[in-house]
């Protein structure tokens, strides 16, 4: 879950920290995928799911039908943190792949697909091809700036935010370019522009595109040090979204953590076992208060994480290098893997976990892609800057 794709994603329907899996397609709707607690899916999701799998089933060359079960699977492995449903979403695309010219609606699922799986240079190359004949298509666009913003290519990304700047999707572009200034130096007043938004009458928008505001302005509350506001944004998330989402929630967990509260940490992950993210959060808590439920936790996801480095997943760099950070306290361990993951994805929370496995390890200088980072882009956040003044001073001890 990635706290920062939550911006951008809750929009395309992405999950959060799953890889795709083997396609495969159901060939009835009793066929068993998986065992799943009841309450994970509603009774009214499960006949949603399965009346679009029938129509797919009686036309599976329409567009729409594609789309729609498509879409169907990716918001169920975002809600499940089940890989496997964009195993069954990607085999929907393959008899669309030898197409001389592919369908706008199939190449952007595509996009969506590459980027869930960290394959942002051919999702690029995707996005580009539908924005060559659409400039305009604003789900394309959210997708490439979510990619240029991950990579830290903040000009691009504030470029591509401006082009959303239109009458239709103007809130949608003033977030997009707030979440940029948030990222390099501007974090005030891009909070007092977002508080403004949220002041206005939303009622236009969905509930997924105000709990998108609603976190954009917690994450630059919590830059500009506003331990009030950011309370105040939380509670009134919990009742914009009930339940919440597995981002929202992961970042009301991270929250949680910084502020000691590890017991609402654990209640609030209580029954989450299926969510790598949340067992994670919650393992930290249960080690800061030494209970012993820890252990099975533990034991949970070093299984899981092995299981994910046998099937090639490097999907879940950030949530390893964490957990053998936090958790399994082997910090040369963590810095290879924070080291691996800041190659491909560099957000705030990347940054911070290289910081620290970098002080734990006793090698500063692992985290100079970082401190030119934090120089380049002028980001503002006083626990990253403290860190990153700490292994500054590490080096300079060392020359």
């Amino acid at each position: 879950m990635k706290q920062m794709l939550y911006r951008f994603l809750l929009i395309v329907c992405l999950s959060s920290t799953a890889s795709i899996a083997k396609p495969f397609i159901p060939t009835h709707d009793e066929q068993v995928l998986e065992i799943l607690p009841a309450k994970l899916i509603s009774t009214s999701q499960r006949h949603v799911l399965s009346r679009a799998r029938q129509a797919w089933r009686a036309d599976p060359r329409n567009i729409y039908t594609v789309n729609t079960l498509a879409r169907l699977y990716i918001a169920q492995s975002r809600q499940l943190a089940d890989p496997r449903y964009l195993g069954y979403a990607e085999a929907l695309l393959e008899p669309w792949a030898a197409l001389t010219r592919v369908p706008t609606t199939i190449r952007l699922l595509r996009a969506i697909l590459l980027q869930r799986n960290h394959h942002f240079e051919p999702a690029l190359l995707e996005l580009k091809k539908i924005l060559q004949e659409d400039p305009a298509q604003s789900e394309a666009l959210l997708t490439q700036a979510t990619i240029q913003q991950v990579r830290a290519d903040y000009e691009n990304a504030r470029k591509t935010c401006q082009h959303l700047y239109t009458l239709s999707t103007l809130m949608i572009g003033m977030t997009c370019t707030a979440q940029i200034d948030g990222l390099t130096g501007k974090a005030e007043s891009a909070l007092q522009r977002m508080s403004t938004l949220l002041n206005l009458k939303n009622s236009g928008l969905s509930l997924e595109i105000q709990v998108w505001m609603r976190l954009t302005t917690i994450e630059l509350a919590q830059r500009a040090g506003r331990t009030a506001e950011v309370d105040i944004h939380f509670k009134k998330l919990l009742l914009e979204q009930i339940p919440l989402a597995p981002e929202a929630k992961a970042a009301y967990a991270d929250w949680l953590l910084s502020q000691q509260r590890f017991e609402d940490v654990i209640a609030l992950g209580t029954n989450d076992n299926h969510d790598d993210g949340m067992v994670l959060r919650v393992v930290i808590a249960e080690e800061a208060l030494n209970l012993p439920t820890a252990t099975t936790h533990r034991t949970l996801l070093k299984d899981r994480f092995a299981a994910a480095r046998l099937r090639g997943d490097h999907v879940h760099q950030r949530e390893e290098s964490r957990f053998t950070l936090s958790v399994l306290q082997q910090p040369q361990e963590a810095l290879a893997l924070a080291q691996a993951n800041w190659l491909i994805q560099r957000e705030p929370a990347d940054a911070q976990l290289l910081l620290e496995a970098a002080l734990k390890a006793g090698k500063p200088l692992t985290a100079q892609p970082v401190l030119q980072w934090l120089k380049d882009s002028h980001f503002q956040d006083k626990n990253l800057l403290q860190q990153a003044a700490e292994i500054e001073r590490m080096i300079g001890a060392a020359s």
